[in-house]
């Protein structure tokens, strides 16, 4: 059916399918530079093996090139047996037979072992990422299509089921054909991709070719199993849990038939052509059948079909039974969708039953976040309480020493008089009446052992924090990085500030958790005090102890203004290679990471450990490589701060070279044994 055919709520219909096509091309779009990312390591790898293997093996071009075209599969170790087969066949044992030629061939093995661990760590890294985009997208497409049916049958309601983002994460695991998405991934990344790599390889070898040709088929075959093989599995996995999405929004709206839905097919298939607008009952769907996905890179969806659609009108009945003007999905959201589930694990340590509201205390806030939902404390009065503070006054089992040791407080601006103070303990009395909490510090924290999983950075977007407001985002500052909100009257941090500090922050939150203290501060401050820097990190000099992170307001207010500050440095040699906004971010937060790394082995540089011991293993690591910056710094100062920092910065970003991805490993490995020996 032609657009112009479709009715009005057919067309409001599409629009989440055509969401979920934006999405979808939004998330490959991110997924490059990550695969960039991989094709660099691969070719760290393979370059080795270049230089000392790829020359003839004493068979004849064209003999191996007629054996070669022969072999169809993709398999290198079923292309290896088929050719010394035919080799052997062709009067060539003797050549086979040679030690060179053995040696190749175990170094191959040896290759494709390093290429599957580095496939498969990005696999886990992928598997994540992917995990948190499916859920994302099933609860988008799932609320979309409960808020178009809402408003198609002119009654808004919140009574629908409401997930939580551990239900979602759970419900996008489920498998759907043979397995679930994160075997699939792990199928494409560490079996598909390294066999199909590993052929080009051998084929390469084989024909004698020189290294860079091989490395340019390495290339072309890379991108051609991303076109293909990966584009394949981010578009279905992503279509089948949108649908999936969709059918249970229906359900959820008492609807009972859907229409399938063609139209955003440019080619349409037979299967698909001939299923275009029949009406199916919904207790009689079969995925594959008469739903979609029916195929592989299929773009059909479905619409409710309802009896009787009421005409277009200004004005919906809600819940209650009050008329009301018609939402835009934005507000309709805030009202019904958001704020109601809430995240179970998170309000048992405060042993509140999660599932009678009524008996809640008061004062309690809950705020979706990434990473959950997430409480709020406020007393009766409106004095905000961090979870930290009260899980402290919680500690104490008499009311005079609980009193006390408020008062003892109000040297720091908490609480200003007595009123206040007997508000808060009696607000404390009511939540512990439920259940006492059991406060883990972080130095218990810090003694189980850590993995690499846990401090390596989870990929963070604006649409994780889309639809935060500013309060719930410094809420978010205080509650879960433990910083206070500084700003002045003249000096005010931009919500571009608060946002890049949010995601930053969040990226690295796993090794920021880990780390024996947390940055106290978020500062605005002026261009004049600031000078030339974007940003900074301060401590204390003698103990490493953190002081505070500031943002120059002249900077981080415009976006633009920023992205191409970033830009320049990088083109002209300044900044290290990531010419992403984020750069002087994580620049000043890997100060932190580096002096909180160095308060856990006696305040000894841990900056200057790592560089050391890179440069005892790589003769040619050299500062000078890392930027400008970098290297000027460490001439002035012989000091490794700014290097580390610059070239952390790269090899977290998008594009890092080879001194970044090396840098990056020794990281990983000597900041793991740093926390578990702490």
């Amino acid at each position: 059916m032609k657009m112009d055919n479709l009715t009005y709520w057919e067309k409001r219909f599409l629009q989440t399918k055509a969401s979920q096509l934006k999405s979808t091309e939004e998330y490959e779009r991110a997924l490059q530079p990550q695969l960039k990312g991989l094709l660099k390591q691969i070719d760290l790898e393979a370059n080795q093996y270049y230089r000392r293997y790829s020359i003839n093996n004493g068979i004849p071009e064209e003999e191996v090139r007629k054996i070669l075209n022969n072999i169809g599969n993709s398999n290198w170790n079923m292309t290896l047996d088929q050719f010394t087969q035919k080799a052997i066949e062709g009067g060539h044992k003797k050549e086979l037979d040679n030690e060179y030629f053995k040696s190749r061939i175990a170094r191959l093995q040896n290759l494709e072992t390093q290429i599957k661990d580095s496939a498969g760590y990005f696999a886990k890294g992928e598997e994540s990422r992917m995990g948190d985009a499916l859920a994302a997208q099933y609860k988008d497409s799932y609320m979309r299509t409960i808020y178009k049916s809402q408003s198609a049958q002119f009654k808004y309601s919140a009574n629908f089921a409401h997930f939580n983002d551990d239900q979602l994460k759970v419900i996008a695991s489920k498998p759907w054909i043979e397995n679930n998405f994160s075997k699939r991934i792990w199928k494409n990344y560490r079996d598909v991709l390294p066999d199909k790599l590993m052929d080009t390889m051998l084929r390469g070898t084989l024909l004698g070719y020189a290294p860079s040709k091989i490395s340019n088929m390495l290339h072309a075959r890379f991108q051609d199993i991303s076109k293909k093989d990966i584009h394949r599995l981010v578009f279905s996995e992503m279509g089948y849990i949108s649908e999936e999405a969709t059918a249970k929004g229906y359900a959820e709206s008492g609807i009972e038939k859907y229409e399938y839905m063609a139209t955003l097919e440019s080619h349409t298939c037979d299967i698909c052509a001939k299923l275009d607008n029949q009406v199916f009952k919904l207790s009689e769907r079969k995925d594959g059948i008469n739903y979609p996905t029916i195929h592989a890179y299929c773009r059909c969806t479905t619409v409710p079909y309802i009896d009787d659609l009421p005409d277009v009108g200004e004005r919906w009945t809600s819940g209650d039974g009050k008329i009301e003007n018609n939402l835009s999905f934005k507000e309709w959201n805030k009202k019904y969708g958001e704020n109601i589930s809430v995240n179970t694990d998170e309000i048992k340590k405060i042993g509140i039953d999660p599932h009678d509201k009524s008996k809640w205390p008061k004062g309690i806030d809950v705020v979706e976040t990434v990473d959950g939902d997430m409480i709020n404390f406020n007393s009766d009065k409106g004095m905000r309480v961090s979870r930290e503070w009260l899980n402290k006054l919680l500690r104490y089992k008499d009311d005079s020493d609980l009193i006390e040791y408020i008062e003892y407080q109000f040297g720091d601006g908490r609480f200003t008089d007595i009123a206040k103070t007997k508000n808060v303990v009696d607000w404390v009395k009511e939540v512990r009446s439920f259940k006492e909490i059991n406060q883990n510090s972080v130095l218990n924290t810090r003694n189980n052992k850590f993995k690499i999983e846990d401090i390596r950075p989870k990929r963070i977007t604006d649409f994780n924090f889309d639809n935060f407001s500013r309060k719930q985002l410094t809420t978010y500052i205080e509650n879960e990085f433990g910083m206070t909100i500084s700003e002045s009257k003249n000096e005010k941090l931009s919500d571009l500030a608060i946002l890049e500090t949010v995601k930053t922050v969040s990226e690295f939150k796993g090794l920021y958790q880990a780390l024996p203290e947390k940055i106290p501060m978020l500062r605005a401050m002026g261009s004049k005090e600031a000078g030339g820097a974007i940003a900074w990190y301060s401590r204390n000099g003698s103990t490493n102890s953190p002081l505070e992170f500031a943002l120059n307001t002249h900077y981080f207010y415009d976006k633009a203004m920023l992205t191409n500050t970033v830009k320049q440095n990088v083109q002209v040699g300044w900044f290290s290679n990531n010419d992403e906004m984020n750069h002087i971010m994580i620049h000043e937060f890997s100060h932190h990471i580096d002096k909180q790394l160095s308060k856990l082995i006696n305040n000894k540089s841990f900056s200057t450990r790592l560089f050391r011991t890179i440069e005892n293993d790589y003769s040619d690591f050299n500062v000078k490589n890392i930027g400008k910056y970098a290297y000027e710094s460490y001439e002035k100062q012989s000091d490794y701060t700014e290097p580390f920092a610059e070239l952390f910065t790269e090899a977290y970003g998008p594009t890092p070279g080879k001194q970044a991805l090396i840098f990056k490993k020794y990281f990983e490995e000597m900041s793991l044994e740093v926390l578990n020996n702490a």
